[in-house]
């Protein structure tokens, strides 16, 4: 307020408001009139007053159901590091109410008790707003970062009264964060949300009313009139971190399968399970624990998936042979995992580490860590190459190189949609589909290149990398393909319905938030292509090397000697000729699990050149409530029926290898799958 005599402020007395920007006359001596402790010196009767209008900012973020995120969600995210020093972890591509905590405020004569819903104070505000870090849908509108690297001020939708009960976003403001939304709010990036709370007598001329600016535009208030810090906007500000989501890792295929299709003589066709429905998921749910699953061929939703059609691979889980299931050495899978994150760019990778475990015919298990493990590569580097080693790891020629195109993938991404003619009488309807045509044109657009460098589909497809050697599983660009559809969306995975024969249409779109069926005239083309980039499916293939050799350390102690030269002892057995395959020293018979440690993250050059992985997001958790493989209901024990010693499985253990069983094998005469 302005007074072209004198600027005097009193504290704000409950109950004693005024509420217009006039001058008044009052007399701090009468009964009637303001208590004279709340007048400060040299106020003169009959002086002008200036009252400062009670208005509280403090919030409070909440779920979707208005419930408070204990810990703040931290402990509850697929964060490799969660920042601490935010107050709260966000997820991608979901709801929360902004709660306005009436009952937090200074303890200062005029802030007295307030009801919670609605606050007294709220009748002395002329409006609320927020501003976000990262982009949000807010009352029908989708809020893009503006060049300050946060959105625009976002004013809060006003009630009809301030004292409404229901649907007053004054109290509880709902906002949706958009699976392409800004991931951030990590240690080198820290991120707020800015709330702001103005006065029904604040200046209209104050910009943005916030900090410096809010400071100096209320001028008629100084320091040494309002030692309290009062102001006519009450500001307030929360640390937050936003990240994404790893998830749904899926076998989609084998190259022996013949265990799977019901043949009885083993061959090494490759067979796609998704095609006929029947991928191996990590567990019976989706990545919030719910049973709505959907099948990677055409999107459709079951809520009763088979426990056979989980991971790990093993004996007892092929539906054809009951005995039968587990891999073979010298056999090869493919798989997929999903991400909602901002890893849409060339050096974005998932990096896998394989461990493994080994079980005896007895059910003696043995970690990794109690394990050596050898493989022969006839067509690499020779023979007994050390899992680990430098042999291993950094001869190219060790490495299997893969793309995605393969029979085994095969129904695993979309492609066009098709007819019952096209496709044998099974029809696929696609809300975009065709991920490798708009891959292939994301790639074209987002780089300078002469026309016969340009991508199409098939060379999207057939592009190949670097995937695996014994110890590691590189899946880079090349591996992915950008996979955003509708269907995805957290709100039709957990509540389209499944019976409902309309289902596919009536799913919810960012480009038809009114479910009109029409696209909003706000969306723009380029909406959409950020969205179809914000979902990410990647694919691989791992080798189990048909020469794998085991040695327990528990049976061999004198091999954990650091002194012990076991080179020479591989070299010079046998009188010389150097360890043969039937060496007594390597396990015969048994088991091996193979674990899947997955990690999300990017490459980054160091400050010298050199480049490393740095990990972002991981499947895996010791926090039951941010590790993936039990929120997708991974079963740590072997089904009813189950032949094998095998007693218990850990979280990320996806296929078992009979150790008797090689592709060898299966030149010879006699050899049969059986029940």
């Amino acid at each position: 307020m302005r007074n072209p005599i004198r600027k005097k402020l009193i504290s704000f007395v409950m109950m004693a408001v005024l509420l217009s920007s006039s001058t008044v006359s009052v007399r701090c001596d009468k009964p009637a009139g303001l208590d004279k402790d709340h007048v400060i010196d040299e106020y003169q009767d009959n002086e002008p007053l200036f009252v400062h209008t009670p208005v509280i900012s403090p919030v409070v973020i909440e779920d979707e159901d208005g419930n408070d995120i204990p810990t703040g969600g931290f402990g509850t995210t697929e964060l490799e590091i969660e920042n601490k020093d935010a107050k709260y972890q966000l997820r991608l591509d979901t709801n929360y109410i902004m709660h306005w905590a009436s009952m937090t405020h200074r303890d200062i004569d005029g802030y007295g008790d307030s009801d919670e819903n609605p606050s007294k104070y709220d009748k002395y505000t002329k409006d609320k707003w927020m501003k976000f870090p990262f982009e949000v849908l807010y009352d029908g509108k989708f809020y893009d970062l503006q060049a300050d690297g946060k959105t625009e001020w976002i004013q809060v939708k006003k009630p009809a009264s301030w004292d409404q009960t229901t649907n007053n976003h004054w109290i509880d403001t709902p906002i949706y964060i958009p699976s392409y939304a800004k991931e951030t709010g990590d240690k080198d990036h820290p991120a707020e949300v800015l709330y702001k709370v103005e006065a029904i007598n604040v200046d209209g001329d104050l910009a943005e009313h916030f900090e410096e600016e809010e400071e100096n535009g209320n001028v008629t208030i100084s320091k040494e009139e309002a030692p309290d810090g009062a102001k006519y906007v009450a500001t307030y500000r929360i640390k937050v971190q936003l990240s994404g989501w790893l998830y749904d890792f899926t076998i989609t295929g084998v190259n022996n399968g013949s265990v799977y299709a019901g043949k009885s003589v083993v061959g090494s066709e490759d067979l796609p399970f998704a095609m006929a429905k029947s991928e191996k998921k990590a567990g019976t749910k989706n990545r919030f624990g719910k049973a709505d699953i959907r099948y990677l061929v055409d999107g459709s939703l079951t809520d009763s998936w088979d426990a056979l059609d989980t991971v790990p691979l093993t004996d007892g889980k092929s539906k054809q042979y009951t005995k039968q299931g587990a891999l073979w050495k010298g056999q090869s899978f493919s798989f997929e995992l999903k991400t909602i994150s901002n890893m849409w760019n060339d050096n974005n990778e998932i990096v896998i580490t394989p461990t493994f475990t080994y079980v005896s015919n007895t059910g003696n298990k043995v970690e990794q860590d109690k394990l050596l493990i050898f493989y022969h590569n006839p067509d690499g580097s020779g023979k007994y190459i050390e899992y680990g080693s430098k042999r291993d790891k950094n001869v190219d020629c060790n490495w299997t190189y893969s793309k995605i195109g393969t029979p085994m993938q095969e129904g695993a991404y979309y492609t066009k949609d098709m007819s019952d003619n096209e496709n044998g009488g099974k029809a696929r309807k696609y809300h975009f589909g065709d991920w490798s045509t708009f891959t292939a044109d994301v790639y074209n657009n987002g780089h300078t290149l002469t026309p016969d460098k340009k991508l199409n589909s098939e060379k999207i497809l057939g592009r190949e990398s670097k995937t695996c050697c014994l110890s590691m599983i590189t899946l880079n660009s090349k591996r992915r393909l950008f996979s955003g559809e509708w269907e995805q969306l957290s709100e039709n995975t957990k509540k389209t319905p499944k019976q409902d024969p309309k289902a596919f249409e009536n799913v919810r779109r960012y480009s038809d938030l009114d479910n009109d069926k029409a696209v909003d005239s706000t969306w723009k083309p380029e909406d959409t292509v950020r969205f179809r980039k914000s979902m990410q499916t990647w694919y691989g293939e791992y080798y189990i090397p048909a020469d794998l050799f085991i040695i327990d350390l528990n049976k061999h102690p004198e091999f954990e000697d650091p002194n012990y030269d076991l080179y020479k002892y591989m070299t010079t057995a046998n009188g010389g000729l150097g360890i043969t395959e039937d060496d007594p020293v390597f396990e015969k018979e048994g088991y091996l699990i193979i674990n899947f440690e997955i990690k999300a993250g990017a490459v980054v050059t160091k400050a010298d050149g050199t480049k490393s992985f740095a990990p972002y997001l991981k499947y895996y958790s010791d926090k039951k409530e941010a590790n993936m493989w039990k929120i997708e209901g991974y079963n740590n024990a072997p089904l009813a029926g189950d032949p094998t010693p095998i007693t218990s499985f850990k979280d990320g253990d996806v296929v078992v290898v009979d150790l008797g069983k090689s592709v060898k094998d299966k030149y010879s005469s006699g050899v049969h799958n059986v029940n």
